[in-house]
């Protein structure tokens, strides 16, 4: 079983929200639906700081599988260190993005 999934790190002044998506992230378009990102947003008005560690599970590079991908959540709610010892990182991106009401509703201003 194989699993790609990005730990994605959204930060500003401080505040941040850890997310796990069953996709690579290269944007801010890629979060887009995501609960706890919106969430996270919905609340501020300032610049954030997204830090995403491409990672896998497993032995091949395909996309996740939903039921593996829940699996997985799973177990690093259970034990944090799952990700250290049994996942690894294939690569880093960083990026920061100005986020404002129309970014959230999907028009562009």
């Amino acid at each position: 079983m194989y699993i790609n999934f990005s730990r994605v790190v959204v930060s500003v002044d401080g505040r941040g929200a850890e997310i796990f998506v069953p996709n690579l992230v290269k944007g801010c378009e890629d979060l887009s639906g995501y609960k706890k990102f919106e969430e996270f947003v919905s609340i501020i008005t300032e610049e954030c700081i997204v830090d995403a560690d491409i990672t896998i599970y497993g032995c091949d590079t395909e996309k996740a599988e939903i039921d593996g991908f829940a699996s997985l959540l799973i177990r690093l709610a259970r034990d944090y260190r799952f990700i250290l010892q049994y996942c690894d990182e294939l690569s880093h991106t960083g990026f920061k993005f100005a986020w404002s009401p129309s970014l959230q509703s999907g028009v562009d201003l």
